[in-house]
């Protein structure tokens, strides 16, 4: 995947990566609603549930703002 690509999806999610974590983990930033929400994703999870774990995250911390919209 290209920088521009990981940036891109950095930036619609609101994720900012975790890197020291032994875990799949980091921070969900939603700016609208000043909340930070943690993720972190034991790594031995395949990558099926993993994916839907991590944007089952990003929907809850992005809940409410769709109905303010």
């Amino acid at each position: 995947m290209t920088r521009n690509q990981m940036s891109l999806y950095a930036s619609v999610t609101g994720i900012r990566w975790d890197f020291s974590s032994s875990q799949i983990a980091g921070d969900i930033h939603v700016p609208a609603k000043q909340r930070i929400a943690r993720f972190e994703i034991d790594p031995a999870t395949d990558h099926f549930t993993a994916a839907n774990a991590l944007w089952g995250r990003i929907d809850e911390a992005f809940d409410d703002i769709d109905d303010d919209l």
